[in-house]
């Protein structure tokens, strides 16, 4: 299909907006939709979100969204071709792939949806009405914001950074400053921060500072966080292990109330960064070039790897915990001088 340039109406059709499946990705749409909204001011979104996401956008409360779960992916699984039919239900006007697979293109051709703009990647392209070509050295906030502005004759020329709102969360003192820490378990395989190491950084943090810790994860993480506080014989009473007791949206909330955020590439520095929380990133090797995926925040400073191993796994392990601690520091004083 030829690609023509959409020109927003004030048709109430809705607009369906497919997202990507990981929190971080999903997170970095944010600047993206802001630019939809300002094309499309009085206009329904429906977020097609997998179901891990869905807690998050609802608690977002933002005006006009309607959250649907992609029961593609729930127990038992709906296949492609139901899922379309309920879509179709909707009469959408028109449908933003912010995921790249071929499977999104298809469903929302199935729907019966004419207007579709997306990358052509995957062999997708001519199930797409606006298929724009994919730069992979854009950052990926860029290559949202740049398929909503180009596809729309190009009316911006810069966006905002992605944004997250917060309500008050229990886990996390007003009395005491509160650091937050999440250094993955092994599931996350070559971005994670190994136990010894990262216990090594809650001492230091602990010893230099005036804080209580709060270890971040979920249900899969609980055993490596307690590993860590097994480890930290002289601070148990100040450290709290939160993996596997918030919510997604109260992960939010605890991101947003911390004094900082020591974290590895992750769902959570993405957290952080949107609501505002001072963040410190370890850097190994993730699942996308650091490059594009990095924070596009000024409360913000990442340690990327610099060994020489072989093992990708061990990377990360280059990262000193002085290291961490000098970078928290410099970080929290450049914030206090500004």
């Amino acid at each position: 299909m030829s690609n023509k340039t959409i020109t927003p109406d004030s048709q109430s059709d809705p607009i369906l907006i497919v997202f990507p499946k990981f929190i971080g990705d999903a997170i970095n749409t944010l600047p993206a939709i802001e630019l939809l909204r300002q094309l499309y001011p009085n206009t329904p979104f429906h977020f097609l979100v997998r179901p891990h996401l869905v807690a998050l956008f609802e608690a977002q409360n933002l005006p006009l969204i309607d959250v649907i779960e992609d029961k593609r992916y729930t127990k038992p699984k709906w296949g492609i071709f139901k899922k379309s039919r309920e879509l179709k239900k909707a009469n959408y006007q028109l449908a933003v792939l912010f995921r790249g697979s071929l499977a999104e293109a298809a469903l929302c051709r199935l729907a019966g949806i004419k207007s579709v703009i997306g990358y052509a990647q995957n062999g997708r392209k001519p199930l797409l009405s606006y298929a724009m070509k994919l730069n992979e050295n854009h950052h990926y906030i860029h290559r949202y914001c740049r398929i909503v502005n180009e596809a729309h004759g190009s009316p911006f020329d810069s966006f905002n950074a992605p944004s997250l709102s917060t309500r008050e969360s229990p886990f996390v003192s007003t009395q005491t400053p509160t650091i937050g820490c999440y250094f993955g378990g092994k599931n996350k395989d070559t971005r994670y921060y190994p136990t010894a190491l990262s216990a090594q950084v809650v001492a230091l943090l602990l010893d230099n500072t005036p804080c209580n810790v709060v270890l971040l994860g979920d249900q899969q993480e609980v055993s490596d966080n307690q590993a860590i506080i097994e480890q930290l014989a002289h601070h148990p009473t100040r450290v709290l292990n939160l993996a596997g007791k918030t919510s997604l949206p109260e992960l939010v909330d605890v991101t947003g109330h911390l004094n900082a955020l020591i974290s590895i590439d992750s769902g959570p520095m993405h957290m952080a960064c949107a609501t505002g929380t001072p963040c410190v990133a370890l850097v190994g090797l993730g699942t996308s070039p650091w490059s594009i995926v990095a924070p596009k925040v000024a409360k913000f400073e990442a340690i990327v790897a610099n060994g020489f191993s072989l093992d990708d796994h061990r990377i990360i392990e280059s990262i000193e915990p002085a290291e961490v601690l000098r970078t928290y520091q410099s970080l929290m004083s450049r914030l206090s001088d500004e």
